[in-house]
């Protein structure tokens, strides 16, 4: 903030990362619909390129909220991009489980997607997986 009262104000600037990677949660993530699992299964997470630029990886990750910290499910470095996930280290309720997808990077860059996360919701006896909704 500035003393000046012509200058008192704030200004938000969104960038967006052209030469970053893009993915996207593949079918049938994008339908935004929930999936209910009743017994414990590993889950499969798959997401696919989704722009023109490069990926040398894609990390998976789920929030642990006990801990208050992200865990690396692990990482996939060529297509498909997809890894079994065992959801048992859940809390019960709504657990972020998320991807990033690296580019090629130049010494002192880091060229990363946007955030793409899923909710899987852990009930008493089941789960239940929450697709976000795709807006293109």
């Amino acid at each position: 903030m500035s003393d000046d009262p012509d200058y008192d104000q704030v200004i938000t600037v969104y960038v967006t990362n052209l030469d970053a990677p893009t993915i996207e949660w593949v079918e049938p993530v994008k339908t935004g619909e929930i999936f209910t699992i009743k017994n414990l299964k590993p889950i499969l997470l798959r997401c696919e390129m989704d722009g023109n630029e490069p990926i040398d990886k894609v990390a998976f990750y789920y929030w642990d909220k006990v801990e208050a910290k992200e865990v690396k499910i692990g990482e996939v470095y060529e297509p498909p991009y997809e890894i079994y996930f065992d959801p048992s280290p859940l809390t019960l309720g709504f657990n972020q489980v998320y991807c990033y997808a690296y580019g090629p990077t130049n010494p002192g860059e880091l060229r990363i997607s946007n955030l793409k996360h899923i909710w899987i919701e852990r009930l008493t006896t089941e789960y239940q997986i929450h697709m976000p909704i795709i807006n293109k």
